[in-house]
């Protein structure tokens, strides 16, 4: 599986060991990226980092920080605000982006269906903010990905499970966070609540050294 998946060396590795954790839940799974490579040429692995974490104190703030980052990688990486796409981890997440979004004045397009690319070409006309939910965002691709939520008291989500249904939830959960993580070609970024521990599902990427905490940046936003 050489040079398939268009992502940087660096979203590889973490898309990797994030399906390897999920595919631990059950055995006989083989995770098919082990033996992937980028196909990125070395001068655009340039516009490459390895992926960061924003961390601010509340919801309220990690939602105004969540569109200052998108403003910064458009200018960072040198595209439009269209080409980073906005994945909040839940449902509700994504309702309280939204309403955040409507009353700060931040003109966005929202994903609403599986691999929508009517709404990515309207915002892209436009240059608006781009918002998809884990559901439906399968099959697209942008430049960049911020994913919002991540944090042990919401993702995976909290419900009265019994022990073999949250184990598929879990599952589930690991699968939707590899999918947001392998939409980006160059740069992820994942914007969490001081007051959280980070998504159980992130801790081995974060033990690996395959994630890091940008607090210089989380201060400027």
């Amino acid at each position: 599986m050489n040079a398939i998946f268009r992502s940087s060396e660096h979203i590889i590795n973490l898309a990797s060991c994030v399906l390897a954790s999920g595919a631990a839940l059950f055995q006989g799974l083989e995770n098919p990226l082990a033996e992937s490579m980028s196909g990125h040429t070395s001068i655009v692995e340039e516009r490459c980092n390895v992926p960061f974490i924003i961390s601010k104190q509340n919801s309220h703030e990690v939602y105004k920080a969540t569109f200052a980052l998108a403003d910064y990688m458009s200018e960072n990486i040198g595209i439009q605000r269209s080409d980073v796409l906005i994945v909040p981890c839940t449902d509700k997440i994504l309702m309280e982006l939204k309403e955040y979004a409507l009353k700060a004045s931040k003109e966005y397009i929202s994903i609403e269906k599986r691999g929508d690319n009517i709404a990515v070409s309207k915002a892209a006309e436009d240059n608006l903010y781009i918002i998809g939910g884990m559901e439906y965002i399968g099959g697209l691709e942008f430049s960049a990905v911020i994913i919002i939520g991540a944090d042990a008291d919401k993702f995976p989500e909290k419900r009265n499970y019994d022990g073999e249904s949250l184990h598929f939830i879990n599952y589930s959960s690991f699968n939707k966070l590899y999918v947001a993580i392998t939409r980006a070609k160059y740069q992820v970024a994942f914007v969490t609540e001081k007051t959280q521990k980070i998504s159980p599902l992130l801790e081995t990427a974060c033990e690996e050294g395959l994630i890091r905490y940008d607090d210089d940046l989380a201060n400027t936003l």
